[in-house]
């Protein structure tokens, strides 16, 4: 019989005998709780790419977005509404640019 300190204690080098059934089910759920935190690294790590994906999305829609609006104001002569459009844009290119270099 394995006294309760000898399993708790154990040294790594020492083998591990057939009857110590619960050492050997401690370390099986060790081994399952490690593969589930690593499972839920990698699922962490695929949402980031995603997010990013989605950043990148967003960051093309406002370009586009700002861009559309400057022609807009151009087109029905407004000339004094191009400035504001214009400095938005111009924050929407930056933080696009400065995310796809980053990447």
């Amino acid at each position: 019989m394995i006294a309760a300190r000898d399993v708790c204690c154990r040294d790594p080098s020492a083998p591990v005998l057939a009857s110590d059934e619960s050492y050997l089910r401690r370390a099986a759920v060790n081994a399952s709780v490690d593969l589930i935190r690593a499972r839920r690294a990698e699922r962490i790590v695929a949402l980031t790419e995603a997010a990013a994906i989605i950043g990148i999305a967003a960051g093309i829609g406002l370009v586009l977005y700002f861009v559309g609006a400057i022609v807009s104001h151009l087109r029905v002569g407004d000339v004094k509404g191009t400035g504001s459009a214009a400095f938005m844009f111009v924050l929407a290119a930056g933080a696009l640019a400065l995310r796809l270099l980053t990447k």
